[in-house]
């Protein structure tokens, strides 16, 4: 046994234990067979063990007890396997392939721009420093379009109405989900609402739409087949067949409120039962926000 006379802990021993150990200890060095066939392994004990561990704190419990919880869903979601190389590609609508196209041309005529306007660059710096003229004050141009609100959307973006949009597209999309974990075949054939502007032509063409939903910060695509035109299309399809549309939530607030990874620039609701309420509560912020947007257009007009 070691010497532990300058330890603490032997404080808790007393003087006859010990040298009684200490003997023990003795005899069995005498008897020990130096043939490493017959050596037996010491047993060694630590008085430390027998003592009780010190009380934690109350954080340092939570710490240590602690479990890292994941947010758990009443629906099931659908776990996609491994995609193997050079396997089945999904395919590209015809809008999305002119889209592509446009933002490579687009980007081809902003690299040819840049290469341009780097001399010309120079040369407006030289002639602002001559001072030859004095500087014209500059006209009023306040438009009311802008990149975030395009020159299709027909009303104006309040708060009240993106917060019942939300409200009735969170509302819906619960009801969906429930029915999907239920069973998917008859929720696929009793949608309550479908997203992207093919989805909701089709849905149009069969008089199924109740509200359309298009975000009013979508991308600038012009040309026939183009994106421009199809918002257009369906503008008209929606007056024809008296079907209300809005203008109010962006495309990452419409992912947002769908749980879509993806911006969403049209939403088609095709089933509003559950959520009535809040449908003619949104009707009636429609109807504000358009008067909100023709008194606008006129001040600016009046302004020009």
């Amino acid at each position: 046994m070691k010497d532990q006379t300058k330890t603490d802990k032997l404080k808790l021993i007393d003087a006859q234990t010990f040298e009684r150990l200490l003997e023990q200890d003795e005899k069995t060095n005498k008897k020990r067979i130096k043939n490493p066939k017959f050596v037996k392994t010491r047993c060694e004990f630590n008085l430390l063990h027998y003592l009780k561990p010190p009380k934690l704190s109350r954080a340092e419990r939570k710490l240590k007890f602690r479990k890292v919880t994941t947010r758990k869903y009443n629906i099931p979601f659908k776990q996609r396997g491994k995609v193997p190389e050079g396997g089945p590609k999904k395919s590209i609508s015809r809008l999305k392939k002119y889209i592509l196209l446009q933002r490579k041309l687009r980007k081809e005529l902003l690299e040819q721009q840049d290469k341009k306007n780097e001399n010309l660059d120079e040369l407006i710096e030289g002639v602002e420093n001559l001072n030859l003229l004095p500087a014209k004050p500059l006209p009023n141009t306040s438009t009311l379009h802008s990149r975030s609100f395009r020159s299709y959307c027909d009303n104006c973006t309040t708060p009240q109405l993106g917060k019942l949009t939300d409200n009735l597209l969170r509302q819906l999309n619960k009801f969906q989900r429930q029915k999907f974990a239920q069973n998917e075949i008859k929720a696929r054939a009793h949608r309550r609402f479908v997203v992207g502007f093919r989805e909701a032509q089709n849905y149009i063409r069969i008089n199924k739409v109740k509200l359309l939903v298009i975000a009013p910060d979508c991308e600038q695509i012009p040309g026939e087949g183009g994106l421009d035109d199809m918002i257009n299309s369906l503008k008209m399809q929606c007056q024809s067949q008296q079907v209300p549309y809005v203008f109010s939530l962006k495309r990452r607030e419409l992912a947002y409120t769908l749980y879509k990874k993806v911006p969403v620039s049209c939403v088609a609701i095709l089933d509003y039962d559950g959520a009535r309420e809040i449908f003619t509560e949104l009707l009636n912020a429609l109807k504000e926000a358009r008067q909100l947007y023709v008194e606008k257009e006129t001040t600016i007009d009046e302004e020009k």
